[in-house]
């Protein structure tokens, strides 16, 4: 489908199976994509009765029968993959090639997830005399998803697959700048077959996150966005029901590059780190400490005029804490790939989260001062050591203060087996992997008592 002689596109919630009749701009060419409905509370109320309502069926299938929504679901998906590729370009100006990457990773992780649907279980003891003692890993109920607007198919695929594979119904809000991806997966939802109000799609602003985050029926949300949103979202949830939260917050990830590296692969891999996806990744490496170098690569815009005018302000303030060694302006929502040296390690732009293609480069002596500096961060999410002596790698990683470090890589080398997430202000609680089962379902223990054990 071609996007670019289209009408804007009209939006709709989706609650409870159906269709529920802020202009949407592509930054690329400042043309209008589409008006899109903002939920209201009565919206939000209305999406947790359906997931309320829809929850004792869906719950009650057994893992292999959710297992079998989410393979329909996963071969839906392929089938749409071109369309829904064409409305991330056209609301956020993406790079097809990184559209590309998001198809095979959603497809892997479907597969994965599906089989790990089926092999959810608890533990059992025969410790107390005259009793066996088990726990069952049950689902919450009514559960809420909040994803920010960088990365669509993963970020969605992340809160919902294995919500709903544990045996939860969702509501899931997409951000204001980028619902229409999430729109289209709703598409897909109906098309795989799932129940009506299993999985409930709205898009809103901060107030709509709000009434997730305070809503009596929600038991436990799960949050991806900034560090000062997710302060929000958790004082709501204490204030309202003492709903579990998982939070996936920002990150200002470090980079170590050591004398014995392979530099070719570490320039390479810095530089990927640093500029895929336009730099608006919360794990991309933005302090750099080694030695600064120059690469040409081609890169999508960022997601808007206000996203522009952030990162070109912080920028501008760099301008003033350091030397611009490359880059430093953009044409229209085109931010050039920029490069800063001779920074103060509290300066703004060392310290801020730019989510924009924009690196710090810094020097240091030895390994003791680097990893200090590495950890003088509010951030904890992802670091990364280059060096060849395996020894320093992991004696290296053991002391930076992240909750995901690459060795001789960095992000986004991600992989759905093993969990994500982050330390100090960059989150807590874990996706992906089989913290999944921790994550999305809670425990409960049965005292058997019999006569013979």
């Amino acid at each position: 489908m071609s996007t670019a002689s289209q009408k804007p596109i009209e939006t709709r919630l989706f609650i409870n199976g159906e269709w529920e009749t802020i202009d949407l701009v592509n930054p690329a060419t400042s043309k209008l994509v589409a008006k899109v409905q903002i939920a209201s509370k009565a919206d939000v109320d209305k999406a947790a009765d359906a997931a309320q309502a829809a929850f004792p069926a869906w719950s009650a299938l057994t893992g292999k029968q959710r297992a079998q929504y989410i393979r329909k679901f996963q071969e839906k998906l392929a089938e749409a993959n071109e369309e829904l590729h064409d409305l991330e370009i056209a609301s956020m100006g993406k790079a097809r090639s990184t559209l590309a990457y998001e198809v095979v990773w959603a497809n892997e992780y479907l597969e994965t997830l599906a089989g790990q649907a089926e092999a959810v279980y608890g533990d059992s003891s025969l410790n107390q005399a005259g009793h066996l003692n088990l726990t069952l890993r049950q689902p919450y109920g009514v559960v809420a998803g909040i994803i920010p607007w960088n990365l669509g198919t993963p970020m969605w695929l992340w809160k919902v697959g294995p919500a709903i594979a544990a045996g939860n119904t969702i509501i899931l809000k997409s951000s204001e700048k980028s619902p229409l991806l999430s729109l289209g997966l709703a598409k897909v939802i109906a098309a795989a077959g799932f129940p009506p109000g299993v999985i409930n799609i709205i898009s809103g602003a901060g107030p709509t996150g709000g009434y997730l985050s305070a809503h009596p029926l929600i038991r436990k949300i799960s949050f991806t966005g900034s560090t000062a949103t997710g302060r929000k979202v958790q004082q709501a949830a204490a204030d309202s029901n003492l709903k579990v939260v998982t939070l996936e917050l920002g990150g200002k990830s470090p980079t170590i590059v050591f004398a014995d590296a392979d530099f070719k692969n570490a320039v390479e891999t810095v530089v990927l780190s640093s500029l895929v996806n336009v730099g608006q990744v919360c794990t991309a490496n933005t302090r750099v400490y080694g030695d600064p170098t120059n690469i040409n690569t081609v890169i999508g815009t960022v997601a808007d005029a206000l996203q522009v005018k952030s990162v070109t302000g912080l920028i501008e303030i760099g301008k003033t804490e350091g030397k611009l060694a490359i880059g430093g302006d953009a044409d229209g929502a085109y931010v050039h790939p920029t490069i800063f040296t001779d920074v103060a390690d509290n300066s703004q732009i060392n310290t801020k989260e730019v989510f924009g293609p924009v690196m710090v480069f810094h020097t240091f002596k030895d390994e003791a001062e680097v990893i200090k500096r590495a950890n003088d961060t509010e951030y904890g999410l992802y670091a990364s050591v280059f060096t060849k002596d395996i020894d320093r790698a992991i004696r290296v990683a053991k002391q930076l203060e992240a909750g995901m470090v690459g060795i001789n890589t960095a992000s986004p080398t991600l992989h759905y087996d093993v969990p994500f997430g982050g330390w100090k202000q960059s989150g807590y609680g874990r996706e992906m992997g089989r913290t999944w089962v921790e994550s999305w379902t809670q425990v409960k223990t049965l005292y058997i008592k019999t006569a013979s054990l």
